[in-house]
């Protein structure tokens, strides 16, 4: 089964050439790595491509979703991995997803996300598989209980002739976060299986958390589920409420306690409320 490896980047060399150098380190090769340049070009992030034997594609329509996008439709594999540029796999990080494909149901796969010592993405050790006949698939697909776009695999076929990526959402865009959950919830509800592999690792620094513009854009991401889930409005009412309660989830997702946005109290949430309501109302049409 062939595949590509797509390697979002915007100015961060130094990171594409470490995250590069790791994908030519694998144990299993990929067929095809393609440098996705989301800028108007960039001579350097070319030659670094060249050097390890990547094809260099520039997308100037700034967006991570925008360059996703790119780089799923301009792949010559059925099986499309993406990893982010200053991302780092294990040398056995493609063994341990591609067996998952072999089930044609399979859709999508995620690894395990890293940073030091500390687990990402959902804890355990055990491999697991998510359709929409899980109770739970929305929440675990749109909250972080899949993981995230620095570690996935997506089948091409899965998406049909669209792009998996709302240019809404993600870096450079108006919500900022949140392409990859999205996507994950939209493919589950087509009828795909998901399945999270705790063996394939990839190495990603922590980010600096500003609380409140991730609050508010939190909260304008939940109001775009809302309007794009109508039959599910009932579950993301109910998920958010049980998260203001602090109720412990029933599936595993890290951090299993609501977290600092929760944690922050009444201020922050009409503080946040109010910005993540704009935001939303501002640009939720715009970016259709």
């Amino acid at each position: 089964m062939k595949t590509t490896v797509v390697v979002c980047t915007r100015h961060r060399n130094e990171e594409l050439k470490a995250s590069l150098s790791a994908l030519r380190m694998m144990h299993a090769l990929a067929d095809q790595i393609l440098v996705i340049d989301n800028s108007s070009g960039d001579p350097e992030a070319e030659r670094i491509a060249s050097m390890f034997q990547a094809d260099y594609v520039i997308e100037p329509n700034v967006g991570l979703s925008h360059a996703r996008n790119r780089g799923f439709m301009e792949s010559s594999s059925e099986i499309v991995f993406f990893l982010d540029d200053d991302a780092t796999p294990e040398r056995s990080w493609l063994q341990e997803m591609l067996p998952l494909f072999d089930d044609p149901q399979v859709g999508l796969v995620t690894g395990r996300i890293t940073a030091g010592t500390q687990i990402l993405t959902p804890p355990g050790d055990c491999t697991w598989r998510i359709s929409r006949e899980h109770p739970h698939w929305l929440e675990i697909a749109a909250f972080g209980g899949l993981g995230s776009g620095a570690n996935m695999a997506i089948r091409k076929s899965a998406c049909g002739n669209n792009h998996p990526f709302d240019e809404r959402l993600g870096s450079g865009a108006p919500f900022e976060q949140g392409e990859e959950n999205f996507a994950f919830a939209k493919l589950i509800k087509q009828g795909i299986i998901a399945v999270h592999v705790p063996t394939a690792i990839v190495y990603h620094p922590n980010k600096e958390l500003k609380l409140e513009p991730f609050a508010a854009r939190s909260l304008a991401f939940w109001l775009l589920l809302l309007e794009e889930f109508p039959r599910e409005r009932g579950i993301l009412i109910r998920y958010l409420w049980s998260r203001i309660r602090r109720i412990p989830l029933s599936w595993p997702r890290n951090p299993q306690q609501p977290g600092v946005v929760i944690s922050a109290g009444w201020p922050l949430y009409l503080r946040a409320g109010l910005r993540g309501a704009l935001l939303y109302l501002r640009h939720r049409r715009s970016m259709r």
